[in-house]
């Protein structure tokens, strides 16, 4: 299917500006700033988990943080760990589930880990919102949970100690599409603000990367940490920069510096480990005279997954070579399609024919699967 650009010509109006108002943008749309992102504080729950969070640090309690294993949730664990250990932690740890093997949320693998270690506070970062179950039981029988999300609200919200979710029905934030990372740097700039302190610069960076990885409109408050980032590149001095400075060439402007963005996410995509190890994680967490090798295993799995998501590829074509219907549903029963790979089939499907797609795999006994929308078409309706 090909598309060509249509816009409604005005004589007055010159080429950038009909694309601007077809697109009911104004002109505040392209000169916003960091200054004019809402108040952080607006969000619920978020002074009441911060406030949680430096007592657990001052009072030496155990925390654990639980991850997700795509670039948001690996982003936001990092950001949120390395705060801890600024502000003085000595007895924080992290666990990233591995899609490949583990159901999504938190399993009892994870609740079994922290019951031995005697944790006293979880955060959960880019997920958590669905855990009803498990984080109630962790919540009666453990300790305190408190979560930091950004997917869709059913009926309700698990009963943790907080929940800091843009998307609660009674959350003041006024932007709602966030990624997980950036609910994360906003909880960090909270506690930066209790403490009298600043956060590290280069967290910003982690905030951009995350949120480009996960797809989330670049509008709004999005747009301006994105742009931060563009805007100030040489300024950030982060390690990991560092020691990827062989492999990028010279961002001299914009377009560049995304691409670099998008190869490192990427490259990051590539850390699943068993056991609640991620190497991606690992890479950011690691002093930077010790990551070469790490970075060097990175590039052998992203080698790896390049070939699959070709094979991968070559199958989505076939099955949707003669689609007929206004939506696409695929139960790979044949186990075709890896499951680390079904998001990325179902986003292609929508890229190339514009329909709903949803791809369905047996999964340790159960059903799992990934959609995407497209259009105004709403998944969850």
């Amino acid at each position: 299917m090909k598309f060509h650009w249509n816009y409604n010509y005005l004589k007055e109006e010159n080429l950038f500006k009909q694309i601007m108002e077809n697109r009911n943008m104004a002109e505040s749309f392209l000169e916003l700033s960091i200054s004019d992102i809402p108040d952080f504080k607006l969000m619920k729950d978020i002074s009441k988990a911060a406030s949680r969070i430096i007592k657990a640090v001052q009072q030496k309690e155990k925390i654990f943080i639980f991850g997700h294993d795509d670039v948001d949730g690996i982003t936001s664990t990092y950001i949120l760990f390395n705060f801890l250990g600024k502000i003085g932690s000595q007895n924080h740890y992290c666990f990233i589930p591995n899609r490949l093997t583990d159901h999504h949320g938190i399993q009892q693998n994870f609740i079994q880990k922290v019951t031995d270690e005697n944790a006293n506070l979880i955060i959960t970062v880019d997920g958590g919102i669905s855990d009803f179950e498990a984080i109630e039981h962790l919540q009666n029988n453990l300790c305190d949970v408190i979560i930091t999300d950004h997917h869709i609200v059913q009926h309700s919200v698990p009963k943790a100690f907080a929940v800091v979710n843009p998307k609660q029905h009674d959350c003041d934030f006024p932007f709602k599409m966030m990624a997980g990372v950036g609910v994360v740097y906003f909880l960090l700039k909270m506690m930066a603000e209790k403490l009298s302190i600043s956060i590290d610069k280069n967290y910003l960076f982690w905030v951009a990367a995350g949120t480009i990885a996960d797809k989330v409109p670049l509008r709004n408050t999005n747009r301006i940490l994105v742009k931060e980032v563009l805007e100030n590149w040489t300024s950030f001095d982060d390690d990991t920069l560092k020691n990827l400075d062989d492999y990028l060439c010279a961002p001299l402007n914009f377009t560049e510096r995304l691409r670099i963005i998008k190869f490192i996410n990427r490259l990051f995509s590539n850390g699943r480990l068993p056991d609640g190890q991620n190497l991606a994680l690992e890479l950011l967490l690691t002093e930077e005279s010790e990551q070469k090798p790490i970075i060097y295993q990175l590039f052998a799995k992203a080698t790896d997954a390049k070939k699959k998501k070709n094979d991968v590829n070559l199958i989505i074509k076939n099955i949707t070579e003669n689609i007929i219907d206004d939506h696409f549903i695929f139960v790979d029963f044949e186990n075709k399609i890896p499951i680390e790979f079904a998001g990325h089939s179902a986003s292609k499907i929508v890229k190339k024919h514009k329909i709903p797609a949803i791809i369905i795999k047996p999964k340790n006994g159960i059903f799992a699967g990934e959609a995407r929308s497209a259009g105004r078409f709403n998944l969850m309706d």
